[in-house]
């Protein structure tokens, strides 16, 4: 109703449930709806543009969509190609998502850096929500506002995913980065924990843990970036806790 004479955007069109597909076809055939609850039928005229990753002709013919509704919905097609054929596209888009969740100073790319996340399935698939989430965690492992996955960090400090590609470049010696990476090894755990307490927004809690665990954060440290005191002394006894936040102090 609230997109009278104007245009309503629907994602993911393709997983609505069937129950929901019968009202918006009533929507788009007969032009009016019921409010939830109400008795009075409400006229609307409304351009609709839906996204979807699903085939929509084929779930039509599986029973798994309407028909008549797909119909409604396919008078102009914009295909968008995956991430993946589509690589000029990357740089900007990781430049995007570094500046929407990089804090006040973004860090930025190095050139090694998108090549590797280039090669990468966990980087370039058919989501850009896939990407985006795998770029989220980047302002936590830099200091001079440069991300370069090769140089910087050790091996177990970035996802498996990433690193069987980055082993696999021409004149990559790991022994070398072992112990070029050794001093960052101590303090990126910390710095990780740090720099997730503000990146992100709060409401985002379970995805920030789920990352956090990802790069090798423990759940120990979590309890003690959350201020959950009690739950970590739970876990591991009141000594630990104890030297733990004096070691931080």
């Amino acid at each position: 109703e609230r997109a009278h004479k104007g245009t309503l955007c629907r994602d993911e069109i393709g997983d609505i449930s069937p129950a929901v597909q019968v009202k918006l076809l009533r929507v788009l055939q007969e032009l009016e709806l019921e409010r939830l609850g109400g008795t009075k039928t409400v006229r609307v005229d409304s351009r609709v543009v839906a996204a979807t990753h699903v085939d929509l002709s084929a779930a039509a013919e599986q029973g798994r969509f309407r028909q008549d509704l797909f119909y409604r919905l396919n008078v102009v097609v914009l295909g968008v190609p995956p991430l993946r054929d589509r690589l000029d596209d990357l740089p900007m888009l990781a430049a995007h998502f570094l500046r929407k969740h990089g804090g006040s100073s973004p860090p930025s790319l190095s050139p090694d850096a998108l090549e590797v996340m280039a090669a990468a399935p966990a980087y370039v698939s058919d989501d850009i929500a896939l990407a985006r989430d795998k770029v989220r965690w980047f302002p936590a492992l830099v200091s001079n506002h440069v991300v370069d996955l090769i140089n910087k960090y050790p091996k177990d400090e970035l996802p498996e995913a990433l690193w069987k590609y980055v082993e696999g470049r021409e004149g990559y010696d790991y022994h070398h980065h072992a112990e070029v990476g050794s001093d960052n090894a101590r303090f990126v755990s910390d710095e990780i924990t740090d720099a997730f307490a503000v990146v992100g927004p709060a409401s985002a809690q379970r995805e920030r843990l789920e990352q956090l665990r990802e790069v090798g954060v423990t759940q120990f440290n979590i309890y003690l970036m959350n201020g959950e005191e009690e739950d970590c002394l739970d876990a591991y006894g009141r000594d630990i806790i104890g030297e733990a936040a004096s070691a931080r102090a």
